[in-house]
């Protein structure tokens, strides 16, 4: 979601982008505006100014949710936090930051500066409608609209539930208390997923009463919570890497493959055996590039004995590599805000091993779990579930 879709431009340095479920949200609300609400708040128009009025209203909506996660941005940039973009989807918009705030009250300010914006905004088109007295109708219904819509995000976003910015807020609160930031992530992303349950209750009941278009929309709304909530929770262990451990302490070997290997024969004879999710692609001495398991899954099964290893893998020019002597919490850190789900770990010009954020967080949970403290723990751990080399030809 986050750092795809179609590019806009940059706001203040800062890249905004539009993802394709964008579009589905703004026919929606704008449909809902001109076909039902505003003429049963505002019977007589004519169908060209609701619609005028609709259009109008969605895309200033969507601009307003801009402004909502440019406000965190900006905080988050004022702390010394990079900003990669802002995303506008399907829910909303999300402002993807390089790095996790390193304070509790960093964390708490940068999330507060959304719905911040979001009130102001709503005072902003509250205090137009109120000025605008001998303006037509149809803008002072616009300018109220905006207003309450601005006032509704604020509250929505405050609700107490990770990642909302309320559930950050949480967050924050706990790990300012409990100095453990692992613990508070686990805490808020419960409480997330009790939001995320009611948004679901709330939107079957919606549907039981009739209301079918808002009942589905709230029940989306409340899977996705739970999705990113659950993910939060689970991920909640990178947020308490050791210090001292390293890249070489949770390497992951695999059996490698060669370009020309068909994917069918790399499920058969390399990831099905071996359990892992990825493999190196090599030639020769020279890496190629890293072929996951979720890639192979996108193609249809029927196309696997007509392609090649090389058409569907990650080229090493975009993959991550470090070296086995990087220290561990900055990569992990890295991967868990980009999204990235495997590495290359390379070492004299070749490559020694894979990173998998997954194998990553069973390494960490086995830690905690162990109540281990031994700067070799980690690399105990690793060495005795990773597995053996091969390569497939």
């Amino acid at each position: 979601m986050a750092g795809t879709g179609m590019r806009l431009g940059r706001i203040f340095g800062i890249e905004l982008r539009l993802a394709p479920s964008w579009f589905i949200a703004f026919v929606l609300i704008s449909w809902l505006l001109a076909a039902t609400q505003l003429p049963g708040t505002h019977p007589g128009w004519a169908p060209v100014a609701y619609w005028g009025i609709a259009l109008s209203a969605s895309a200033l909506l969507f601009v307003s949710v801009v402004a909502h996660e440019l406000g965190h941005a900006f905080v988050a940039k004022y702390f010394g936090i990079p900003v990669r973009d802002v995303t506008l989807f399907i829910f909303g918009g999300v402002a993807r930051l390089g790095r996790e705030p390193r304070r509790a009250r960093d964390e708490l300010l940068i999330a507060l500066a959304g719905p911040a914006a979001s009130l102001l905004l709503a005072l902003g088109f509250a205090g137009l409608r109120r000025a605008g007295g001998g303006m037509p109708e149809p803008y002072l219904a616009l300018f109220g609209w905006l207003a309450a819509a601005n006032a509704i995000l604020a509250g929505f976003n405050l609700l107490p539930g990770f990642p909302m910015d309320g559930g950050r807020v949480v967050r924050a609160l706990l790990w300012g208390v409990t100095g453990n930031l692992r613990r508070a992530t686990q805490i808020a992303a419960n409480g997330g997923r009790v939001v995320a349950y009611l948004f679901i209750a709330w939107g079957l009941l919606q549907i039981f009463a009739g209301n079918l278009v808002g009942g589905i929309w709230l029940v989306l709304i409340g899977m996705f919570l739970h999705t990113s909530a659950t993910q939060a929770h689970r991920q909640a262990p990178l947020t308490n890497v050791p210090s001292g451990m390293t890249v070489r302490d949770v390497i992951s070997q695999s059996p490698s493959v060669h370009p020309w290997t068909t994917l069918d024969t790399v499920m058969e004879q390399a990831l099905v055996p071996s359990g892992q999710h990825c493999v190196p692609v090599i030639e020769g001495r020279e890496w190629r590039g890293l072929l996951s398991l979720a890639a192979i899954q996108r193609i249809h099964r029927h196309a696997w004995p007509n392609l090649r290893a090389m058409h569907v893998m990650q080229e090493s020019a975009k993959a991550l590599t470090v070296s086995p002597y990087d220290p561990l919490a900055p990569v992990v850190e890295r991967m868990a805000n980009e999204g990235i789900s495997f590495g290359a770990v390379i070492e004299h010009d070749q490559i020694v091993g894979l990173l998998d954020l997954d194998f990553i967080l069973t390494i960490l949970r086995l830690r905690e779990e162990m109540g281990g403290t031994e700067a070799d723990s980690g690399d105990r751990v690793g060495r005795t579930m990773s597995h053996t080399g091969a390569k497939i030809a």
